[in-house]
C-alpha cells in the first residue's frame, strides 16, 4: 500500500504543478453553485434534498465543501484525483490481504490509479462528491479484511467496516449491492473451513451492513423521490445488466476511445514512452521484489471477486429503464476497480501458468504495457484537454469580439468546431463552454448569441422524435434542431432564432480563426455532431447578416 501511496503522490505532485486551476466541465456544478447564490450555504443541503432526496448526504457535503474551499476550482480537482490514488490504495491493500503478494497488490492498485476507465469525468469536476464514495467502499472492505485476518483492535476494524460502508451508501446509493462484495471477501478468506460455516459466519458478520443497506434500499425504492430519469424500473432491467456487464469485459473497447483520441491528438510518442516506460519500472519493481506466485487458486478467487465488483458497480445503473448513458456512467463509476482488478488478475494468473522462473516479471511488464501505460499518458492528455477546454471560453469570447464587425446586429452564430476540438473530449463539457462564452459575451456588451456545433455528446441526449425536434429522451436536447421556421438551440445556449439571424461559422482552434461558412449539409454532421432536424437537410447561413464574403465547400 505504501508503494502505491508514494506513486500515488508523486502523481498529485506532477498533477498539481501542471496545473489544477480549470474551471468545472459540467453543467450540474454551475446548478449547485447557482443554488448556494440563490439560497445560501445554509440553504444547501435543504435545496438538494428538494432536488434529490436518493442522495441524503450530497447537500451537507457540498454544504461543507463550499463553506472550506467556496469556488476555488482546484480544490475540487485535487479532491477528484487523490480519490482515484486513495482506490488504488485500497484495492492494494485488499489484493495482498488476499495473496500475500507485494508485487500483484501494488500492480492491481497502480492498474486503478492509471486506468483509462472513466478517464474523462476525472477532469470535469462533477464527481468530486461521488468518487470518494467509491474510496469509503474500498475502504469498508479493507477494514473488513483486516479484522477478518485478526488483526487488533477487532473492534475497531469491524466498526470502521460497517461505518464507512453506511457513508458511502448515504452519499451515493450505488453502493448498496456492495454487500454482496462483503460477503464474497468472507467466503473467500475463510477457506480452511466447510463452506456452509463460511456462508453462515458471513452472514453474521454482515448484519450490521444488511440491515443499513436494506433500510436505505427501501427508502430508495419506496420513499424517496429520485432525480428525473434516475427512478428504478424493473422494465429492461435484467437486459441492460447483462449488456453493460458483458460490455465492461472487452477492456479494449473500453479504452479505444480514449486511445484513438489520445493517438488523433498528437500523444501517440507520449503514449509510447509511457508505455514502455511503466512497463519497464515494473519489471524492475518485480526484480527488487523477487516474489513468489501466489498459490494459483488465489488467481481464480480474485477473478471471482473482481467480477462481482463489476456487477455490484452495474447493477444500481441498470435498475432503471430510462437512465440515459451519461447518468449511467456516473452512477457505474465503480466499475473501474473490477476491471482492473479483472485484467490484473489475469495476466498474473495466466502468467503463472507457464514454465518460465520470471513469470512474475512477466506479469508486472505485462501489467505495465496493457494497463498502466496507457493511463499515465492518459492523465496527462485528459489535464491538458480541461485546460484547452476551459481556456476556449476565454479564447472564442475574445474572437467573437475582435470580428464582430463582420456580422449584422441580433446575430446567431453557430460556432462549428473540428472533430478534435479538445471540449468533445468530454461528452458534456461544451454545455458549460456554451453558457459560459454566453455570459462573457453579454458582460462585454456583444448582443450577438451562440450555440456549438460539435462531436463528443451523448447521442441518446440529443436524438429527436422522428420528424420533430423534441428530444426522444424526455429532456432538454444536448444539441440543436432544425425545425421549419426556426433553429432551436441546444440546452444551454439561449432561445430560438429565425433563419435570417443564423450564420454558421467554421472555428479552427488550431489556428483561432473563424470563418463565416455558407452552408453545410446534415448528412456531413449527423450522427457524430449535437445536431437533428424536423425535416430541412441542411444548414445555410443568413447572407443578410455577413459583411463579408460567404465561404463554403468546393464543388
Amino acid at each position: 500500500m505504501l508503494l502505491v501511496l508514494l506513486v500515488g503522490m508523486v502523481l498529485l505532485l506532477v498533477m498539481v504543478l501542471r496545473g489544477l486551476d480549470y474551471g468545472p466541465l459540467q453543467t450540474d456544478v454551475i446548478i449547485f453553485r447557482s443554488w448556494a447564490k440563490e439560497v445560501g450555504i445554509a440553504g444547501l443541503s435543504a435545496r438538494f434534498l428538494e432536488s434529490n432526496q436518493r442522495h441524503l448526504l450530497s447537500g451537507p457535503m457540498a454544504a461543507a465543501a463550499m463553506t472550506l474551499f467556496g469556488e476555488w476550482d482546484p480544490a475540487y480537482n485535487f479532491i477528484l484525483l487523490l480519490s482515484r490514488v486513495l482506490e488504488g490504495v485500497f484495492l492494494a491493500g485488499i489484493v495482498y490481504q488476499f495473496a500475500r503478494q507485494r508485487l500483484l497488490a501494488v500492480c492491481a492498485g497502480l492498474a486503478v490509479i492509471f486506468s483509462l476507465t472513466r478517464m474523462a469525468e476525472l477532469f470535469q469536476q462533477v464527481t468530486w462528491g461521488i468518487e470518494p464514495t467509491l474510496v469509503l467502499l474500498l475502504a469498508s472492505a479493507y477494514c473488513y479484511l483486516l479484522f477478518l485476518r485478526n488483526k487488533s483492535p477487532q473492534w475497531l476494524w469491524y466498526s470502521l467496516f460497517v461505518i464507512l460502508y453506511a457513508i458511502s451508501i448515504l452519499r451515493y446509493e450505488s453502493g448498496l449491492p456492495w454487500i454482496a462484495v462483503n460477503l464474497l471477501i468472507a467466503v473467500l478468506i475463510r477457506d480452511s473451513q466447510p463452506f456452509p460455516r463460511r456462508l453462515w459466519l458471513a452472514l453474521r458478520d454482515s448484519l450490521a451492513t444488511l440491515f443499513i443497506g436494506g433500510f436505505i434500499a427501501v427508502l430508495v425504492l419506496y420513499i424517496l423521490t429520485p432525480w428525473g430519469g434516475l427512478a428504478p424500473d424493473s422494465g429492461g432491467v435484467l437486459s441492460r445488466f447483462v449488456t453493460a456487464f458483458f460490455d465492461s469485459l472487452n477492456l479494449w473497447a473500453v479504452i479505444r476511445p480514449a486511445l484513438a483520441a489520445m493517438r488523433t491528438d498528437g500523444y501517440t510518442g507520449l503514449l509510447v514512452v509511457s508505455v514502455l516506460a511503466a512497463g519497464g519500472l515494473l519489471v524492475l519493481l518485480a526484480r527488487w521484489l523477487q516474489p513468489a506466485s501466489a498459490v494459483r487458486h488465489t488467481y481464480v478467487q480474485l477473478i471471482a471477486l473482481s467480477l462481482v465488483m463489476l456487477a455490484s458497480s452495474l447493477l444500481i445503473a441498470a435498475s432503471g429503464a430510462d437512465v440515459v448513458d451519461s447518468y449511467f456512467n456516473r452512477i457505474a463509476f465503480g466499475r473501474v476497480i473490477g476491471i482492473s482488478l479483472l485484467y490484473v488478475s489475469l495476466i498474473f494468473g495466466l502468467c503463472a501458468l507457464l514454465p518460465l522462473r520470471q513469470r512474475n516479471m512477466l506479469a508486472a511488464g505485462l501489467t505495465g504495457l496493457l494497463l498502466v501505460g496507457p493511463g499515465v499518458s492518459g492523465m496527462l492528455a485528459w489535464q491538458d484537454y480541461a485546460h484547452q477546454t476551459w481556456d476556449e471560453i476565454q479564447n472564442l469570447k475574445q474572437l467573437i469580439v475582435d470580428e464582430r464587425w463582420k456580422f449584422g446586429p441580433g446575430v446567431h452564430l453557430v460556432i462549428w468546431t473540428e472533430p478534435d476540438w479538445p471540449g468533445a473530449r468530454f461528452h458534456d463539457a461544451a454545455d458549460v463552454v456554451v453558457f459560459e462564452l454566453q455570459q462573457e459575451l453579454w458582460a462585454a456588451g456583444a448582443d450577438a448569441t451562440t450555440d456549438i456545433l460539435h462531436t463528443g455528446a451523448y447521442r441518446d441526449e440529443y436524438v429527436n422524435i422522428p420528424g420533430t425536434c423534441e428530444a426522444a429522451w424526455g429532456e432538454a436536447s444536448a444539441g440543436m434542431c432544425l425545425a421549419d421556421e426556426v433553429l432551436i438551440s441546444s440546452r444551454w445556449a439561449f432561445g430560438e432564432h429565425p433563419y435570417e439571424n443564423v450564420v454558421l461559422v467554421r472555428y479552427d482552434h488550431h489556428a483561432h480563426t473563424m470563418t463565416p461558412w455558407r452552408s453545410v449539409p446534415l448528412d456531413r454532421l449527423m450522427p457524430d455532431y449535437n445536431i437533428t432536424t424536423a425535416g430541412r437537410s441542411e444548414l445555410e447561413s443568413s447572407p443578410d447578416k455577413v459583411t463579408v464574403d460567404l465561404q463554403g465547400f468546393e464543388p
